[in-house]
C-alpha cells in the first residue's frame, strides 16, 4: 500500500488529494518534517486531528498519522521544487511566472506525471470531486465568503457584491478576518466554526462560495461548489477553470449574474 507523506500548508494538502486518489490511494502522513522554504503553517495535535475529520471519510485514504513515515513513501512537497528554485533565484523571469502562475493541481501532475501513466491515470485528474462532507446551510445566507489577509486582488469588485447580495452573505474564516472584511470592506455576518469540520459543511451548505486563495477556497473547489475567486494578479496559482467556477474576472455585471442566476435556480 502506498505511504503518501506532507506537511502543509493546509489548502496544498488539499490539492494534493485528487494526485493521492489517482495514484490509487493509501495512508497519509502529516509531519513538519519540511526545510526546502518557510511555510505559515506549524501543525500541533490540534490541527491534526481537526484536518483529520475531513481526510476520514474519503473512500480512497486508508490511514491518517500525524508522523514521517517509515520506509518508502511518496513525498508530495516535491510539487514546491519550483517555488525553491525560484526563491533562490534560480529561474529566469518567465520561467518564475510559469511557477506563479500554474495552478497547484497542475504541478502535483507534473511531478507524478510517470507514475500517473503508469496508473493510466493521465487527463484531468481533478475532473470529480474528491472531498465529501455533509451539507450545513445557514439561515437566510446562501451565499458564503471568506477573504484572508493574503492574496488579495484590489480590482475585485467586494464593496459593489456586498452592497447587492450582503443581507445574503455570512463570512466564516479567522476573527480578525472578518474584522478586516468588516473594516475594509464592509459590515457582514460572521458565521464561526469550531472546527474544520464545521467550515466544510457550511462550505458544502453554500448556493454560492467567494473568495481569494485559502484554505476555504481549496474545500471550494475539492467539493466542486458554485464559487467565485477573487484572483490574485501575481501568484495566480488557484484558477481551476470549470463549469460553475468563475475565475480572473472583476467585472460586477459578469459577477452579478452569476450570483444571480444561481440564487433565481433555488427561488432565492
Amino acid at each position: 500500500m502506498n505511504n503518501f507523506h506532507h506537511s502543509g500548508e493546509l489548502g496544498d494538502i488539499i490539492y494534493s488529494l485528487p494526485i493521492v486518489r489517482a495514484l490509487g490511494g493509501g495512508n497519509f502522513y502529516i509531519s513538519n518534517e519540511y526545510t526546502g522554504m518557510p511555510l505559515n503553517t506549524k501543525f500541533d495535535q490540534n490541527l491534526f486531528d481537526n484536518l483529520k475529520e475531513i481526510l476520514k471519510p474519503l473512500p480512497f485514504i486508508n490511514d491518517i498519522n500525524f508522523d514521517l513515515p517509515q520506509g518508502e513513501f511518496i513525498d508530495l512537497n516535491v510539487f514546491r521544487k519550483g517555488f525553491e528554485d525560484w526563491i533562490a533565484g534560480k529561474l529566469t523571469d518567465d520561467q518564475g511566472v510559469l511557477v506563479r502562475t500554474t495552478n497547484i493541481i497542475s504541478l502535483y501532475e507534473q511531478h507524478f506525471k510517470p507514475q500517473l501513466i503508469e496508473k493510466y491515470a493521465t487527463g484531468n485528474v481533478s475532473s470529480s470531486s474528491w472531498l465529501v462532507a455533509n451539507k450545513k446551510s445557514i439561515e437566510n445566507k446562501p451565499i458564503i465568503i471568506n477573504r484572508t489577509h493574503r492574496y488579495n486582488n484590489v480590482n475585485f469588485p467586494w464593496k459593489q457584491i456586498i452592497q447587492r447580495f450582503g443581507d445574503k452573505c455570512g463570512f466564516v474564516g479567522y476573527d480578525g478576518e472578518h474584522e478586516s472584511f468588516c473594516n475594509d470592506i464592509s459590515p457582514v455576518e460572521h458565521v464561526k466554526t469550531d472546527t474544520l469540520k464545521d467550515l466544510i459543511e457550511i462550505i458544502n451548505g453554500s448556493k454560492v462560495f467567494i473568495g481569494n486563495q485559502s484554505f476555504c477556497y481549496s474545500l471550494c473547489q475539492g467539493l466542486k461548489k458554485y464559487s467565485i475567486l477573487e484572483t490574485d494578479g501575481y501568484m495566480n496559482n488557484c484558477s481551476y477553470k470549470r463549469c460553475g467556477n468563475l475565475v480572473e474576472s472583476t467585472d460586477i455585471d459578469t459577477i452579478i449574474f452569476f450570483i444571480q442566476k444561481k440564487l433565481d435556480k433555488h427561488g432565492l
